[in-house]
């Protein structure tokens, strides 16, 4: 029998080289209408490794600007010794990756067509087109097969960097044994099989779509298509019918509002109804969730059939959760940063190795969330910024466990309001409950100095359309009624103490975001 292989040696090469040996010749991608098998993959991510080595000097940090298989297997052969893969946004301006390239001191690029142009410019020695692939791996392959020296593969540890992911806060260095972590946890946590179908529809410039929607795919055996463009999804659903991918809430919500316009053009709303009051009551939820794929078919024919899993990288709002789960396509919740390899926890849950916590929680169990584990990144490229701070990562949001231990997120800490010495609120918790009403368009929760030195008091800005301002006296008294109803099962030191009504939309900064800061400026004066 073979030894188990120690954590110092395992690395992505290690994991496509066991691939190879336990799948063989089953489908790991599916390409131009080809099927790629594990045992072709790792053999072609070697070939051009040996290929790209002679041209790269070891540690050589490689933009890699690209989608798709051709980005697979690029990003797999540098990350099998042949140099640190740097992944760019493919939409990126000339100007931005060459700021990119500035900032990670970058040697080479590996470009697609259409970037062309783009690349250009850049002030790097090697610059590929991702076209020559076919010929580079040909290449490699019989440098390989002539035992060249410097083709041989180069020695790997588990901590050595294997990409760099560029973020606001910096270029993050992930390691071998960071990205395996993510892997192997979330295996763990994600019931996947071989007859399964991925289908890759993010950028792979983001460290979550890389590893969740593709690489974790492939390590439990299952075959990933890769999607052209989101503007393209419901062909490529249909042509490659997933049953598993990770998207964004944007995605989600489009899908099922695709799925409901679909639905109605048909004139298939009163079945599906009936089909779902039918199937709810099941328990388990699992076998109801069976129940509502083989009744609710023939209307997942536009998307290829049904996906049974979307991993949900983001935020997704229950509502749209919940009528996704209604139609037999339920969803996880990732939830990460590229600084832990892009996931801490699914549905709330931390990952298996590692260790999720309130910091300093307060009465209600609120406070910040910090992380630990073997997935949090090595730093950031040539900066003394420190990823774990005493041995945590701290990923700026407010949370707080529920009884079962799952993480509830309730805000950003840089958008959280100190009351006084010891008690802080998120704004975005009180401003989600404001909204359910159906009057109130938007919501911004400010805190507002009262007569007690260092205190501060709750107020609420309520956007209402400017039709309900007419009648604004009545309108003033549902909104009373309505902020005392929310008050009501809220700890005293949460209660809205007053509010002010405003024609919608609220003012927002140029990021988008509430400016909370000018609201209070004008609450103040008034």
């Amino acid at each position: 029998m073979t030894a188990p292989l120690s954590q110092a040696s395992r690395t992505l090469r290690v994991l496509l080289e066991e691939n190879a040996l336990r799948y063989g010749a089953a489908a790991a991608v599916l390409h131009d209408g080809k099927r790629i098998s594990h045992a072709r993959l790792c053999e072609d991510v070697a070939a051009l490794s040996a290929a790209l080595s002679t041209r790269l000097a070891p540690g050589s940090r490689v933009l890699l600007v690209g989608g798709g298989y051709p980005f697979l297997l690029s990003f797999l052969a540098l990350a099998a010794g042949a140099g640190v893969a740097v992944p760019a946004d493919t939409a990126m301006s000339a100007e931005a990756l060459t700021a990119l390239a500035g900032k990670v001191d970058a040697t080479a690029v590996l470009y697609a067509p259409e970037a062309a142009e783009r690349v250009v410019g850049l002030s790097v020695p090697t610059a590929l087109s991702l076209a020559e692939l076919p010929r580079l791996v040909e290449e490699g392959r019989a440098a390989l097969l002539a035992g060249a020296p410097a083709c041989q593969p180069r020695a790997l540890d588990a901590d050595d960097v294997a990409a760099i992911f560029d973020t606001e806060a910096g270029s993050v260095l992930l390691s071998h044994r960071n990205l395996l972590t993510v892997l192997t946890d979330a295996a763990r946590m994600q019931r996947l099989t071989c007859a399964d179908r991925a289908l890759s529809v993010l950028p792979l410039s983001r460290v979550e779509s890389l590893l969740l929607g593709v690489l974790l795919p492939l390590m439990k055996g299952v075959p990933v298509a890769f999607a052209e463009h989101t503007n393209r999804l419901l062909c490529a659903m249909r042509a490659t019918r997933p049953t598993y991918m990770a998207v964004t809430p944007l995605l989600a919500r489009a899908i099922l509002k695709k799925y409901r316009e679909t639905v109605s053009k048909n004139g298939l709303e009163g079945e599906v109804r009936r089909i779902i009051a039918l199937t709810d009551p099941i328990r388990p939820v699992s076998a109801g969730t069976v129940a509502k794929r083989r009744l609710l078919a023939a209307t997942y024919r536009p998307f290829g059939g049904a996906p049974q899993l979307l991993v949900v990288g983001g935020i997704l709002d229950s509502e749209t959760k919940k009528r996704l789960a209604k139609i037999g396509m339920p969803t996880r919740q990732a939830y990460g940063a590229a600084e832990c390899a892009g996931l801490m926890a699914l549905d709330g849950l931390c990952l298996p190795s590692g260790t999720l916590e309130i910091c300093d929680p307060q009465p209600d169990g609120s406070g910040e969330v910090r992380y630990k584990g073997d997935n949090v990144a090595l730093g950031y490229y040539k900066s003394d910024i420190a990823v774990p701070r005493n041995g945590w990562f701290y990923p700026g949001d407010m949370g707080r466990m529920d009884e079962a231990g799952r993480l509830c997120l309730i805000g950003r800490r840089e958008n959280a309001l100190r009351l006084n010495a010891n008690t802080v609120v998120c704004p975005e918790e009180l401003e989600t409950l404001l909204c359910e009403s159906p009057l109130v368009r938007e919501a911004a929760v400010v805190a507002l100095p009262t007569e007690a030195d260092g205190c501060f008091e709750l107020a609420a800005v309520l956007a209402v359309d400017a039709a309900e301002l007419q009648e604004l006296d009545a309108t003033e008294r549902l909104m009373e009624e309505w902020v005392c109803h929310v008050n009501e099962d809220l700890p005293a030191y949460k209660q809205v103490a007053l509010f002010t009504l405003r024609a919608a939309p609220l003012c927002r900064n140029t990021q988008g975001a509430l400016d909370r800061a000018a609201l209070t400026r004008e609450l103040m004066q008034q």
